[in-house]
């Protein structure tokens, strides 16, 4: 009874559980739980990693990454709540669905037309977003042609201090921190696009177990 009260009630159990875990833990008295978070953490690993100077100079001296992405992208200063401003949350949403690859999709995605953009603004945002981050966008096909040499070829390749190699049936991917990152029986496959792909077994989105595109 309670299992079909809540499917009439939430469109995703195992989701709204997972949810409720959190409020099973409470803290005893006189302490408290502290949330905290990094800042814009996976931006500046990628320029970290990709050598993107301009951005690490950015993070360097506390500046913000938004403004200077738009300022970047578009050729003119732009300042929050300033010269420009309304130029800032174009280059928030740039930073936000672009930096791993993403393209016209990945905005939609992120929300670019519900913030306001057109259509016909969405490509020419990411082809601003590409040339004003060479280093990362190179970044991207170095390590796409590394790990597809060696998936196809079996041999270990390096690029930005980050390792791969295969073994029994799984590609590894070694981070600079000295983590292991594990893909199970990869191969070459096509994606949704008519694409090259990389793609490995492991649980999807329907919490089965199937072959997922990377």
């Amino acid at each position: 009874m309670m299992r079909l009260t809540l499917q009439l009630l939430y469109d995703d159990i195992p989701d709204t559980l997972s949810q409720l875990i959190r409020t099973a833990f409470v803290p005893g008295p006189g302490y408290k739980f502290i949330v905290s978070d990094f800042s814009a953490i996976e931006a500046r690993v990628l320029a970290y990693l990709a050598g993107e100077a301009w951005r690490s100079k950015v993070f360097a001296e506390g500046k913000d990454i938004y403004c200077a992405s738009a300022s970047q992208m578009f050729g003119v200063p732009v300042e929050k709540h300033g010269i420009n401003g309304h130029l800032r949350q174009k280059g928030k949403i740039a930073e936000l669905a672009l930096g791993y690859g993403g393209s016209v999709g990945a905005l939609k995605s992120m929300g670019a037309l519900e913030m306001g953009l057109t259509e016909e603004e969405l490509q020419p945002l990411v082809n601003s977003w590409r040339n004003s981050n060479p280093m990362i966008t190179a970044f991207w096909w170095d390590i796409d042609r590394a790990v597809k040499t060696t998936i196809t070829q079996r041999i270990q390749t390096e690029v930005h201090g980050i390792r791969f190699f295969y073994k029994s049936g799984m590609l590894f991917i070694k981070l600079p921190s000295g983590r292991l990152l594990s893909y199970v029986k990869p191969r070459i496959g096509e994606n949704q696009y008519g694409g090259e792909s990389v793609t490995y077994e492991g649980v999807g989105s329907t919490k089965k177990w199937e072959r997922i595109e990377s």
